[in-house]
């Protein structure tokens, strides 16, 4: 007489994207499209896309809150320059749970872009990372921003001679104050701020745009030191 063997049917593997976890398609789609649908009212909301040609890219402050979302961090690798003053910068997606790496990328800031090579080595070393840092976020979670009903490519991966065809946010009130309370104190006059504005983002003197803030506060932040340096 033959003993009967029971076979147990094996578990389906559990797919772990930080916080999400599934162990079927449906389900993974399922909470994906949870996370898409909360990312899409954040990025509405505080317009962290840019609009080119009808289609919006996402900024990088929009990628790192779907990685957040997730229960994720990119974090800075490395960052070189090399003899010509390109920067490369690698980032990786590392699972804020456990520590484990999801991604790595690099990416690069030269000086064969007309408008990174006016820019001081600062703000190229910045923008490598900028990049890096969203196309972490784009290898590892491009298919959720899809589904959120925007581009796969972050718009820092447009080149920057589509300019005139990007929507560029105006700063906010709150910006435009601090910008410029930082210049003055720099000793940037009113009426040198517009030729400071250039210098610092390669833009035509128009307006005070939000994407340019950061490298504008820190630009001052340079001279506002080295003006205490001279007096000590």
């Amino acid at each position: 007489m033959t003993e009967a063997v029971s076979v147990v049917p094996a578990e389906p593997p559990t797919v772990l994207l930080g916080v999400v976890q599934a162990s079927a398609p449906g389900e993974l789609v399922k909470a994906a499209t949870e996370v898409a649908n909360a990312l899409g009212g954040v990025i509405e909301s505080k317009k962290l896309y840019n609009s080119i040609n009808g289609r919006r890219y996402v900024r990088v402050e929009g990628w790192t809150t779907l990685c957040a979302m997730l229960g994720c961090l990119p974090r800075e690798v490395s960052v070189s320059r090399n003899e010509g003053g390109t920067y490369e910068a690698t980032v990786e997606l590392a699972r804020m749970n456990d520590g484990a790496i999801l991604t790595r990328a690099s990416a690069e800031c030269g000086m064969d872009e007309p408008t990174w090579a006016k820019r001081p080595d600062y703000a190229r070393r910045s923008m490598a990372v900028t990049r890096a840092t969203s196309k972490a976020c784009r290898i590892a979670f491009s298919w959720v921003m899809v589904l959120a009903g925007y581009e796969a490519t972050p718009s820092e991966e447009i080149p920057r001679e589509d300019d005139e065809a990007v929507q560029l946010t105006p700063a906010t009130d709150q910006e435009r104050k601090a910008v410029l309370e930082d210049a003055a104190r720099a000793g940037i006059t009113k009426e040198s701020f517009p030729a400071f504005y250039q210098s610092v983002t390669g833009r035509p003197w128009q307006a005070l745009y939000s994407e340019d803030c950061k490298a504008l506060l820190a630009e001052s932040a340079k001279r506002i030191a080295k003006k205490r340096e001279k007096v000590a």
